[in-house]
């Protein structure tokens, strides 16, 4: 009988071992796709000729969620490990005509839109807008510091740009200090699935040592006018 009772302590105790080194490893419960479906697409929209592939970088594939307004398009969410968020949406705002690139003051308009409603939102003690380096030069992009009702401090970045007849808004949220170089990463993977940058396929190495003006597609359709 006490025999019993110490191998039930010892295989309760070895789970809670387990249990403890799968937070430790994924304290934030990230969906993670096996290895070799890291590459396989998440999601794709033929209409816009887009794939969503399951990894970018050290973001995973969270979940896509279509909007019940058409003009609102769908979102997908990607995480990572140290907790920052990305979510992509995509969407047309009920506009029949969006020139391609981030010069056309329609786009400019979008990102604009979407700075008031962070900053006027309500929901942070304080949004500070500042100016960073681009994370990409394939986007508009604003940066906002945020103060969050228990006292911490976010860094939001908040991108877009007009492809395919469709707008292309990217959010994200963190505070890791590496944030800014891995999210740099993530967007040289998108822009290749987007269309954007020119004769470079999935997966390419030169993602790995990014800069942000490296290789992008600034053909004429990138000076759409409104």
């Amino acid at each position: 009988m006490r025999n019993s009772r110490l191998m039930r302590s010892f295989v309760f105790g070895l789970l809670a071992l387990i249990a403890c080194q799968a937070y430790a490893a994924n304290p934030f419960g990230i969906e993670m796709p096996e290895l070799d479906d890291w590459g396989a697409v998440a999601h794709e929209d033929a209409g816009a000729g887009f794939v969503f592939r399951n990894s970018y970088s050290v973001y995973f594939f969270q979940e896509v969620h279509k909007y019940d307004n058409p003009k609102l398009g769908y979102s997908l969410i990607y995480a990572s490990h140290p907790g920052t968020i990305i979510t992509v949406y995509v969407y047309g705002d009920g506009m029949e005509s969006i020139p391609d690139g981030i010069t056309s003051p329609r786009v400019k308009k979008q990102l604009n839109s979407a700075d008031k409603a962070l900053t006027q939102s309500g929901q942070y003690l304080s949004v500070v807008e500042e100016t960073r380096p681009d994370l990409s030069f394939g986007f508009l992009q604003a940066f906002h510091l945020i103060k969050l009702k228990n006292g911490a401090e976010v860094k939001s970045y908040t991108l877009l740009r007009a492809q395919n007849q469709h707008f292309v808004k990217v959010r994200i949220t963190g505070q890791s200090f590496l944030m800014e170089p891995r999210v740099s990463e993530f967007l040289c993977h998108l822009e290749i699935d987007l269309g954007i940058r020119a004769g470079v396929q999935p997966g390419a190495p030169e993602c790995r040592e990014y800069a942000p003006n490296k290789s992008l597609n600034t053909d004429a359709s990138d000076a759409g006018a409104g």
